[in-house]
């Protein structure tokens, strides 16, 4: 019978109080008295009239699967993991099928009741029911199995713990009402079991004479409180266990489903007047399934069976000319089936869009995974990790052989060390750990129960509890347990396990979900529905709050993903136009990253596919990311003012110069008489070679500075480019001219007011604290050449393929790291340091710097003398037209674009953060198609169109 209920869904709160269990009443509410209302048991005669003697035997039989010789029978149940699929929705009398689906024996697909109970939220239990009911409705279901109404008080039965909403009968009641609600929104009927109660049962249904201990009294005022509430608002099928009752019957061969008393107490004591449907498929008892007259006898109106519906009939009929059960009785039992049937007919939802259904399955799926997340343990606030810079992370991941978990749901928030341990190696698992566990100081513990274990332990052999008891007595280790929560009794005992999260199913979305959580990307809400131990009680949960970016779909923005689809085409398009070879296209919006994707390959050559982590030349990028970025810390620190001039930070150099009065205001808003670049390479060739006494083929201590492969410059060069600057004239009329030079001054004020070189500065104060893993100057000394998209093949300087080195000269001359050119990062972590901005400095519970400061920096700054610039920041056009932005997003939007075919914008009026990276620039940097055919923008234009769209679309579909 059931109780493997992987699916339950809750609906509409009406709050209740314990249930007594009074007699019949002689006046019922409406809801109670008519499950059925509107359809009376008078509009099922003129159907029952058309229908002879075996058809209205088999409108009391439900068959679980296909049977070739069923002939009108009533209707089907999915088999386990395989959709049936009906041909018709009707017999050949015009009366529909029951076409149903079991959420409590074979919903392995849907969430648990516990895992519904655990999140806190009877509105979005509602929701998913619905959800999952429209969805069921598409697909011709009309009725489900579930949700099961267990009361959970006995431990020793693994599957009624996983099946259960609480050990509490009201939790159960108040969850279970909103899971029917919501189902039958979706014109779906419930068939709740598993009656009278089995939460006190000793075994399985799958193992020989269960029986449920419950005494009379516990029965009352426990395990009868859940059906007796909803019997009270009209439940219209209530599915009675094949489990002994001893406290109610005494008939050491009875069962619920075929006791007569079982029956009249749910009727008469009870008031219950739907549907009572038993299943005989489901007991290992060989006489159960001899005769379904003993069932129908006893009280059950529908009867499910695993097939011979043809046998059954012929012994029904024979039962009807001994007078074991009359012609009255199956007639009267047909019309209530007919009842029902018309009852479906009649309530049938609106029709669903049934991809945009999917979708909404999907969100659903998503929101109850986030909600149920329920922190049980958090010594010294854990959960959230704050100190990325400090902190060593490793992953473990302990499942199925082949279950392995993608590195990029960790890296995307910090580096970290990925080890995945199948329970058929566990040792050997354990022991490539140990190796490296002194490099960590914080293991992450992803656990997955173990089907094959004994179920006593709740997926958790003694071996798996030794090895995560091992991690945890060595380092101070975050356990997310994805299975039972009884589990987590073997290890709760750990001193150093100083996190417990427990996640309820196992998946890739309880990974992703759980490390988002862990890191501060969604927030932890849900309550234990149940006693774990002494050490956790009822509602047990500890709150965290939201401190970085989340990751998620569209829709749960409010942006449908079907507005989104042009961006793929978009992408597509520069790649056969031979626009770009590859990109990567990123955008977040109210801090959840939304669109994460690459596309084609790092050169037109197809090898190697573009990849989330792979790392791109970020070129001017590097104003916003490096320059500005160091110095919006310095104003923090006072150690750096906009209003101030050159001579005030580089007086050594300045002194005496044109310069020294230029204001860094004018400097790094392009306006301040700058050329826009200097060729400082040009002097350094002869005869278009590289000449010797500048560079070296090999590095040493005085050719130290790396510029390309195989050439090394000479350690004095970066000071004789300043001196060069220096040296070049100032126009006298202070108009807006984009210019380079600018931010080498920018390089030498960081590195002199911060006393560090400026790369190891800008690791120190942002990047590591941000947990970016790949965003870097000179990226050949951390990473892989094949994971870094090459750029240009250069022919004018360093007459090679520019890959892994940054691709401008200048930047290159330097060694590799500018004040205008020179990071590398995927869209990830360059979005990450948008969406700090876009936060006013804070980000990940840490304060980079007070608001007032990149208000000050992104603000137009010269708008009266026709500039629409930032400090460092790009703006967009001061009319609203295209250009480097899409011309879509607000005036205060800000961002910057980048030579090598990179893009980044934030918008504070939609909150949206967009990061476009390619390397258009391969193999030719002469190559304008990227711009010509306005790919960046285009898919910026498409995003902030979808926000527009979407917002119009939900309000039609709320008018609706």
């Amino acid at each position: 019978m059931r109780f493997n209920s992987s699916i339950s869904i809750t609906l509409l709160i009406i709050s209740a109080g314990t249930l007594a269990l009074s007699g019949n009443p002689k006046v019922m509410d409406d809801a109670r008295a008519f499950p059925f209302a509107p359809i009376s048991l008078d509009a099922a005669d003129s159907v029952l009239a058309r229908l002879d003697d075996h058809e209205r035997i088999a409108q009391l039989f439900v068959i679980r699967g296909v049977d070739s010789t069923a002939y009108g029978c009533s209707g089907y149940i999915d088999a386990p993991g395989k959709k049936i699929g009906l041909l018709r929705k009707n017999d050949r009398n015009g009366i529909p099928y029951f076409y149903g689906q079991d959420l409590i024996q074979h919903g392995d697909s849907f969430y648990s009741e516990s895992q519904l109970a655990g999140t806190n939220n009877l509105g979005l239990v509602s929701k998913y029911a619905e959800t999952i009911g429209e969805n069921l409705h598409e697909t011709g279901h009309n009725f489900v199995i579930g949700p099961s109404l267990e009361v959970l008080y006995n431990d020793q039965n693994p599957h009624t713990m996983a099946h259960s909403f609480s050990d509490d009968p009201e939790v159960v009641l108040e969850n279970a009402r909103a899971f029917v609600s919501g189902m039958k929104k979706a014109g779906i009927q419930s068939v709740v079991g598993s009656y009278p109660g089995i939460g006190n049962m000793n075994r399985g249904f799958d193992q020989d004479s269960p029986i449920v201990y419950s005494r009379m009294n516990q029965l009352e005022r426990v395990d009868m409180v859940p059906f007796k509430g909803l019997i009270n608002e009209g439940i219209q099928g209530i599915l009675v266990a094949n489990a002994a009752i001893p406290a109610v019957d005494s008939n050491r061969d009875a069962m619920a489903s075929s006791s007569h008393r079982i029956h009249k107490l749910l009727h008469d004591k009870l008031g219950f007047n739907g549907l009572v449907w038993c299943d005989v498929t489901t007991s290992k008892s060989d006489q159960i399934f001899v005769n379904a007259t003993n069932y129908l006898v006893a009280g059950n109106d529908v009867v499910i069976i695993s097939g011979d519906l043809n046998t059954q009939v012929k012994q029904i009929q024979k039962s009807i000319r001994l007078g074991i059960i009359s012609q009255e009785e199956i007639d009267r039992k047909c019309k209530r089936v007919i009842q029902a049937k018309l009852w479906m007919r009649q309530s049938e939802p609106r029709k669903t869009n049934k991809e945009n259904n999917q979708i909404q399955i999907e969100l659903r799926e998503r929101e109850i995974v986030q909600a149920s997340l329920t922190l049980l343990r958090n010594v010294d606030f854990t959960v959230p990790i704050q100190a990325l810079d400090t902190t060593k992370i490793a992953v473990v991941k302990i499942g199925n052989e082949g279950d392995v978990l993608d590195p990029y749901l960790v890296n995307r928030y910090s580096p970290a060390d990925v080890f995945d341990i199948s329970f058929s190696e566990l040792e050997k698992g354990y022991a490539a750990f140990q190796k490296r566990e002194s490099d960590y100081n914080i293991v992450i513990i992803l656990a997955n129960p173990e089907a094959a274990v004994n179920r006593k332990r709740f997926g958790m052999s003694e071996h798996y509890q030794s090895v995560i008891e091992r991690i945890g007595y060595s380092q101070r280790t975050i356990l997310v347990w994805n299975g039972n929560p009884k589990g987590l009794l073997q290890v709760i005992s750990v001193p150093s396990i100083a996190a417990i999260i427990s996640g309820h199913k196992s998946g890739r979305l309880t990974d992703d979900f759980a490390l988002q959580a862990v890191f501060g990307g969604r927030p932890i809400s849900g309550r234990l529905k149940r006693k774990l131990g002494v050490e956790f009680m009822r509602e047990a949960g500890i709150e965290t709050k939201k401190t970085r970016l989340a990751y998620g779909i569209p829709e749960e923005v409010g942006v449908r993903s079907e507005f989104l689809v042009d961006i793929d085409k978009i992408a597509y398009s520069a790649i056969t136009e031979k626009a770009c070879p590859g990109s990567q296209v990123w955008f977040a919006k109210d801090g959840m990253v939304v669109v994460d994707n690459t596309y084609g390959y790092h050169t037109y050559q197809r090898k190697d596919t573009v990849k989330p982590t792979d790392l791109y030349d970020l070129a001017s990028i590097t104003k916003i990311a490096g320059s500005v970025a160091g110095m919006m810390k310095l104003s923090q620190d006072s150690l750096f003012n906009l209003d101030h001039n050159l001579c005030d930070y580089l007086s050594e150099w300045v002194d005496t110069t044109a310069y020294m009065n230029m204001g860094m205001r004018e400097i790094f808003s392009h306006q301040a008489g700058l050329p826009a670049f200097i060729p400082f390479y040009a002097k350094t060739l002869r005869k278009g070679v590289p000449r010797f006494d500048v560079y070296s083929l090999a590095q040493n201590d005085i050719y130290s500075h790396r510029v390309a492969r195989e050439l090394y410059i000479h350690k004095d060069q970066p000071d004789k480019m300043f001196r060069q600057i220096l040296r070049h004239p100032i126009k006298s009329q202070k108009k807006y001219k984009y210019s380079d030079v600018g931010y080498y001054f920018a390089l030498h004020i960081i590195e002199k007011q911060s006393g560090m070189k400026m790369e190891d500065y800008l690791d120190q104060v942002y990047y590591k604290p941000l947990g970016l893993s790949t965003m870097t100057y000179r990226p050949l000394k951390k990473f892989d050449k094949k994971q870094i998209a090459p750029t240009e093949y250069d022919r004018y300087f360093r007459n090679q393929l520019v890959h892994g080195d940054v691709h401008d000269p200048g930047a290159a001359m330097l060694g590799g790291v500018g004040g205008h050119a020179g990071l590398f990062s995927n869209a990830n972590d360059l979005g990450v340091l948008m969406q700090m901005y876009l936060n006013g400095g804070s980000y990940g519970g840490n304060e980079y710097f007070d608001s007032s400061i990149i208000a000050d920096f992104v603000q137009c700054q010269f708008c009266d003398n026709d500039n629409r610039r930032g400090a460092g920041f790009d703006k967009p056009l001061t009319d609203g037209s295209s250009g480097p932005s899409c011309g879509c997003t607000d005036l205060n939007a800000f961002g910057h674009q980048g030579f090598t075919g990179t893009v980044t914008w934030a918008d504070p009026r939609d909150q949206v953060v967009y990061v476009f990276l390619s390397n258009r620039v391969y193999p030719d940097a002469s190559n304008k198609k990227l711009a010509h055919m306005n790919i960046r923008t285009d898919i910026q234009q498409v995003f902030h169109d979808a926000i527009i769209k979407s917002a119009k679309a939900d309000s039609a579909a709320n008018q609706l």
